[in-house]
């Protein structure tokens, strides 16, 4: 009787180590996918981020740095250094502290404006500049920096057009060459906020009026710029226009967390996952699933563990009126209540969240309650 009690023990332990086993892989391949279909909700750190208030000043005009945590951890560090380059990288200006700032996220470092004289007291020239900012970290330094522009007369407003649209749709945006007949031939470069620009255009006469058009492939907020480059040797870019491009609105998903599964061994693994269908009447693309589990009798023990109750799929694509299935690979480790959120995007459809209670079993869920 003591051989086969046993024995029977000895085939739960296995069975659990193979499901823990199992669920770190599967953990590492589907947190690898995250990185190539959705963000990985994993901590930034601290970063330091540099601004100025402004991209274009005037000759003699205060320079505004911000030196600012953009991270989602403290930014600890001593310093700051700030430095200020001309365009041939030569050093116009140079000023430190030293002062021990601990930056929470969104706390900022506001710099003593800059009257763009140089280090003998003189007004430096018209050109781009490029500030950079320093604090030492105990593990290492965080440095970043901005570039801004000064000119010899005001810059140029934002180019007219849309402050929203939807992806797909052509949008035209126009300028104003500025009213500067001394500095012709002017020539222009469109900047359209998606890592994507014009080629130089003109030449153009001071006071004409410019157009361009551009389609957004991705919903997003987005900065439309002119850059300039006129007769007098000056370069520097306008104001921005912001424009919100939304989803198309005629492309919409809807998901259900069902109970299919499908056994490839019913002691160790069980399926689990989200049926999407496409109710519009445009091609979903790009379809991810970002999934996540709580819950369960084992919840303390997979936190011990360092295991993932997160994962991320990629389905592909799916046509008007069609549906999908993304599986959701579990293990024994998720047992008893559990609750499974489910998440869906796509790059050309607004995201999709849907929440499930369920019963977790070995080797099957049932789900008892939907939001």
């Amino acid at each position: 009787m003591n051989k086969i009690k046993h024995f029977i023990i000895g085939v739960v332990v296995i069975i659990l180590l193979m499901s823990t086993i199992g669920s770190q892989v599967s953990s590492m391949t589907y947190n690898n996918m995250a990185e190539a279909y959705i963000k990985n909700p994993c901590s930034m750190g601290p970063v330091l981020e540099v601004t100025t208030d402004k991209l274009v000043y005037r000759v003699g005009e205060p320079v505004a740095i911000f030196l600012t945590n953009v991270g989602d951890e403290m930014l600890i560090g001593g310093g700051p250094t700030v430095t200020i380059y001309d365009e041939q990288e030569d050093i116009v200006y140079q000023e430190a502290t030293y002062c021990w700032h601990e930056l929470e996220p969104g706390e900022y470092i506001e710099w003593l404006p800059w009257d763009q004289t140089n280090k003998q007291g003189q007004q430096v020239p018209i050109g781009m500049y490029v500030v950079e900012g320093l604090l030492s970290g105990v593990y290492g330094n965080y440095v970043d920096n901005v570039t801004f522009f000064i000119i010899n007369y005001n810059p140029s407003g934002p180019p007219d057009g849309p402050n929203e649209g939807v992806v797909g749709e052509e949008y035209i945006f126009c300028f104003e060459i500025p009213d500067n007949s001394e500095c012709e031939p002017y020539y222009v470069i469109w900047s359209w906020g998606d890592d994507t620009n014009s080629e130089w255009i003109g030449p153009y006469v001071s006071g004409e009026t410019v157009c361009a058009n551009h389609t957004w492939n991705d919903p997003g907020e987005y900065e439309v710029m002119v850059g300039i480059k006129d007769g007098c040797g000056n370069e520097y870019w306008s104001e921005p226009l912001i424009i919100t491009i939304h989803t198309n609105a005629s492309t919409e998903l809807e998901i259900e967390i069902s109970d299919y599964f499908e056994n490839t061994n019913p002691l160790i693994r069980y399926f689990h996952g989200v049926q999407i269908e496409n109710i519009g009447d445009e091609t979903a693309n790009s379809i991810a699933v970002d999934f996540l589990v709580s819950g369960g009798i084992f919840s303390r023990l997979r936190e011990r563990l360092k295991m993932t109750d997160y994962w991320a799929y990629g389905c592909g694509k799916i046509e008007p009126d069609e549906k999908t299935y993304c599986p959701i690979s579990l293990n024994l480790l998720y047992l008893g209540n559990i609750e499974l959120t489910a998440k869906v995007w796509a790059n050309n459809a607004e995201p999709v969240t849907k929440t499930v209670n369920a019963i977790a079993s070995v080797g099957f869920i049932w789900v008892n309650s939907k939001e």
